[in-house]
């Protein structure tokens, strides 16, 4: 029974079945996942990335191209699109998923060696694939079309490559990092994959990009230390370059098509016609930080009527506020 847990096969068997489960009885949506299947449809359909706009397609840069890309695929081989495809679309992320598992588990199996020279990466491997594999709040996306299994994926596979590099970087700083030699010859295509896997899950998720942000800090730290500040500035644009190069046909496309430089996804996700509620949400900002508001407020905007009473006290200063924005909600 033993020899049966301790195998990383056992632990992907488990966690399909933990996450074919969210998929067949617990499968679910959202405002976006409808965004994202019209983005996909139009897409594979008219060769326009476009939304439905007063009966017309028209183009945006609502949401990044990356998951509209990964459902256009599905309903290629599937031959079936929007709703009638979304199992197919579930199936699909939960080998994404167990496949991010691997990666964690990878991750988790490098750092312990990294840092502790006389540890048990494999058994470091095998808890980590247990618990990635069984985690609810994870595994649960699947049943979902939403991007958050490929941001997981990505993510994981970005810091895998960060870390690496991070190793070369502490100059053997790091306890167990001696063994890591033959990383010295690839160093820099270690970045520059580091970079672009990136950029690629910046496809998925605009806020990836955090990651190069937080990577150039920790090489800094070992770099700047001992002097080496070109080479810390050398690998810091060599990842940017590299990041920015898998953006590069989604920016060539806004550019050319939408007429901006739009490197990511539009901030307020505002369809072309629609007025920008930048006074809203600057007013939003200064009390929302519960996920349950946002779908008794901001996200009824334009399509639901929002009442006072389920705005939260600490949005308003004085009852006379209450009352203004009361009225305004009104009209």
């Amino acid at each position: 029974m033993r020899r049966v847990f301790s195998s990383p096969i056992t632990a992907l068997l488990t966690g399909a079945c933990l996450r074919l489960l969210f998929v067949l009885e617990f499968p679910g949506g959202s405002g976006d996942t409808v965004i994202y299947e019209q983005l996909a449809t139009n897409w594979l359909k008219l060769g326009k990335y476009a939304m439905e706009i007063g009966g017309q397609p028209t183009s945006v840069d609502l949401r990044m191209p990356g998951y509209p890309a990964f459902l256009a695929i599905v309903y290629a081989l599937t031959g079936r699109a929007g709703e009638n495809a979304r199992v197919f679309v579930m199936l699909a992320q939960v080998f994404v998923d167990l496949a991010a598992c691997l990666v964690i588990a990878a991750l988790a199996a490098l750092l312990v060696r990294l840092c502790i020279e006389d540890a048990k990466p494999k058994r470091v491997f095998v808890a980590a694939i247990w618990l990635a594999a069984l985690c609810p709040f994870t595994a649960n996306y699947v049943a979902v079309p939403l991007t958050e299994t490929w941001a997981m994926f990505f993510t994981a596979v970005a810091m895998s490559l960060m870390v690496l590099v991070a190793t070369r970087a502490s100059g053997g700083k790091l306890p167990f990092s001696g063994t890591m030699g033959a990383m010295g010859k690839d160093y820099w295509k270690v970045a520059a994959l580091g970079g672009f896997v990136a950029g690629v899950g910046t496809l998925f998720r605009p806020e990836t990009p955090l990651l190069l942000v937080t990577s150039c800090a920790v090489l800094g730290y070992w770099l700047l230390r001992r002097g080496e500040w070109k080479k810390w500035v050398l690998t810091c644009a060599l990842m940017g370059a590299t990041c920015v190069a898998a953006l590069a046909p989604w920016m060539i496309r806004n550019a050319v098509t939408l007429h901006e430089f739009q490197p990511l996804a539009q901030k307020n996700a505002i369809l072309p016609g629609e007025v920008d509620p930048q006074g809203f949400m600057a007013w939003e900002r200064t009390w929302l930080y519960r996920v349950r508001d946002c779908y008794l407020v901001p996200w009824k905007l334009d399509d639901e009527a929002i009442h006072v009473e389920d705005i939260p006290a600490a949005a308003f200063d004085t009852p006379e506020e209450k009352a203004r924005v009361a009225m305004v909600l009104e009209r």
